[in-house]
This record gives C-alpha cells, sequence and structure tokens, in this order.
C-alpha cells in the first residue's frame, strides 16, 4: 500500500474520533467550528486516496461553515442567494477538478455522491436550530456511509461512528412534550 494511501486512512480514524463528539455539542457555532476540522481533514483523506470530486466539495464545505458561524454571532441566517450560491459552488466544487483537467468523461456516478452529500450539508448549516441541523447530518451522514464503503476509506467508521452519535444527540436534545395539560 503506498504511503499516501496510509497516511489517508490514518486520517480516516482521527475523523471517526471528531465525527462522535461533533453533534453532541450543543450549540451551532461548535457544531460548525467542527464542520470546518472535519472538512479539512476529510478533504486531505479524500485527496490522499484520489477522489478529486469529494476533495472540492470539502473546500467548499469549508467556506460555509465559516460563514455559519459568521451567522451565528450576527443571530442571522444565510439569505436564498447566499444558499443557492453555495448550491452552485457544491456542484462546480464535485465537477471542477473533471473540468479543469479536461477528463469530465471520466466522471462517475459514484462522483454525484459527495455532491449529494454536500447539498445536504448545505441544508445542515442553512438550519437555525440545533435539531434540524442534526436532522441534516444524519441524511448527510448516510450518503457518506455509503461512499466511503465504496471507496474502502476509514472515513467510513468515522461515519458509522458519527450515524450513532447524531442518533444520541436527536434523543439527547429532544424537546420535552408539555404533559401538564
Amino acid at each position: 500500500m503506498e504511503p499516501k494511501v496510509i497516511v489517508g486512512q490514518i486520517i480516516g480514524i482521527v475523523l471517526t474520533l471528531l465525527c462522535m463528539i461533533s453533534p453532541q455539542f450543543k450549540r451551532k457555532w461548535q457544531m460548525a467550528t467542527m464542520a470546518i476540522v472535519s472538512n479539512a481533514l476529510s478533504g486531505l483523506n479524500f485527496l490522499l486516496l484520489d477522489q478529486v470530486s469529494a476533495c472540492g466539495v470539502s473546500l467548499v464545505a469549508i467556506i460555509q461553515a465559516t460563514l455559519a458561524i459568521r451567522h451565528t454571532q450576527k443571530d442571522t441566517s444565510p439569505s436564498k442567494i447566499e444558499i443557492s450560491i453555495f448550491g452552485v459552488l457544491y456542484v462546480l466544487g464535485g465537477l471542477l477538478p473533471y473540468l479543469v483537467s479536461g477528463t469530465l468523461s471520466e466522471f462517475r456516478p459514484l462522483d454525484v455522491m459527495p455532491i449529494v452529500g454536500a447539498l445536504l450539508f448545505l441544508g445542515y448549516l442553512a438550519q437555525k436550530e440545533e435539531q434540524r441541523m442534526r436532522l441534516f447530518s444524519l441524511a448527510n451522514i448516510l450518503v457518506y456511509l455509503v461512499y466511503n464503503a465504496l471507496i474502502l476509506s476509514t472515513q467510513f467508521f468515522a461515519q458509522l461512528v458519527g450515524l450513532i452519535s447524531v442518533v444520541i444527540a436527536l434523543i439527547r436534545y429532544r424537546k420535552k412534550k408539555d404533559t401538564s395539560a
């Protein structure tokens, strides 16, 4: 096995730890900060495993998560225009490596999965309420769980642990129904 693949797989294991704790944070800015770190490591992992489409998507995710933190600090929500721009950027981020290299014909159905996952991440960061963020995260994780299984990345374990952690967080932070009526 090539050294870059070994390093990529080790990064996937580190991501497992991040995916375990990230959904457990209570505040949006905390989850968005973890998303920046996770996407930086994830993008590096994908780059080392020659998954250029997923790498481009990770870069856009870092930018969006940074803006999400800013929105949280100002108590604002992203505009529909901002959301649309990021939607386009995610699609372009997934296609750009192929467009730049002139190898669009090598774009595979598998390369669509990071784009779909990224659009779910877009929905994740566009939410104002943390529980809704976790629901989008759940869908995102399911897409990347399958993707990482198909590309044989150790990020599969990160997604599996993340799935369990999100379910726990959804239960942990659920709103209690008023039963005093």
